[in-house]
């Protein structure tokens, strides 16, 4: 065997892959040192620590690092090199979200373009374009309504670029035979996947709140927060809040979340939490069951 062959069967340390570590738990330093000497065995040469929803150590803490510490000494004993990935979680910019709830002046903003061509004297609407919508409640009737929309296109790029809507303050349930029917819309619901009850076409962020009694606050600086009973086939976008502080937004299970202790208080606190769903509802009439992994239609 020459020796470029044997650099292939058995390369040196800067040569190996080195994967993204995820630290999405509690991480005690038996468990680091353990996965480390696992990674040394089977020829990783070396790894990135990448924080991840579902770490229980509160992101650049003094007990951060010192787990950190930990992982850097253990591998310099099996040889491997060790890298620090630089966020909480991704993309750059968030510090685990400790930036935008210190400087909220920091939060993402983006510019919205609309442009309208206008011939003749018209009329113009600088908060939206005039006939974009208009108001259908007096023609409704009890009982099975039809609505007709007629669209005249002058050219090419005219007509009916997007869905037609109902918008109010209503909810929407279903009839025997699976008409949509318009009532009073729901006063009470808990996060859960597929059709939220009342909104099943709904696209957007739906908000659920309740009151918790702490009768003694925790000594700890840090709390971690999860839900007893939490749908496991939820995959939506979830923010939860806290007497009005984020604890951050998780895009995907677990949905664990963790904070300074300091935002609780002794007796009643209001949690709040805002799922943010996809488009699919609302577009398609469709969503995504987990259970099965297809598609089903409302």
């Amino acid at each position: 065997m020459t020796d470029f062959q044997q650099l292939f069967r058995d390369p040196p340390i800067d040569y190996r892959l080195v994967p993204f570590w995820f630290w999405n738990d509690a991480m005690e330093e038996e468990e680091i040192s353990q996965q480390i000497k696992e990674m040394a065995e089977k020829g990783v040469g070396g790894f990135f620590i990448c924080a991840r929803q579902g770490l229980e150590v509160a992101y650049l803490s003094e007990q951060w690092f010192q787990r950190v510490a930990v992982a850097v000494e253990t591998a310099q004993q099996y040889g491997l090199h060790s890298w620090l990935y630089d966020e909480y979680p991704y993309p750059s910019g968030m510090g685990g979200g400790e930036v935008t709830l210190q400087h909220p002046d920091a939060r993402h903003r983006q510019l919205l373009h609309q442009s309208l061509v206008v011939e003749g004297p018209q009329e113009l609407s600088l908060h939206g374009f005039p006939q974009q919508g208009g108001e259908v409640r007096s023609w409704l009737q009890p009982g099975l309504n039809h609505l007709v929309v007629h669209v005249e296109g002058q050219r090419d790029e005219d007509g009916l670029r997007d869905p037609l809507y109902l918008s109010g303050n209503f909810g929407v349930s279903f009839d025997p035979a699976g008409t949509p029917v318009i009532g009073p819309r729901p006063e009470t619901g808990e996060p859960k996947s597929g059709i939220q009850v009342g909104y099943p076409y709904f696209a957007g962020t739906l908000c659920f709140t309740r009151e918790a009694v702490l009768d003694a606050l925790p000594r700890e600086r840090t709390f971690a927060l999860a839900f007893d009973g939490w749908d496991q086939h939820l995959h939506d976008c979830v923010e939860v809040l806290i007497n009005g502080h984020s604890l951050g937004v998780c895009c995907w299970s677990p949905y664990h979340w963790q904070r300074a202790s300091n935002i609780l208080r002794q007796g009643q606190n209001e949690i709040e939490i805002r799922v943010t769903n996809t488009l699919s509802g609302m577009l398609e009439g469709s969503y995504f069951e987990p259970a099965t992994h297809k598609i089903i239609t409302i």
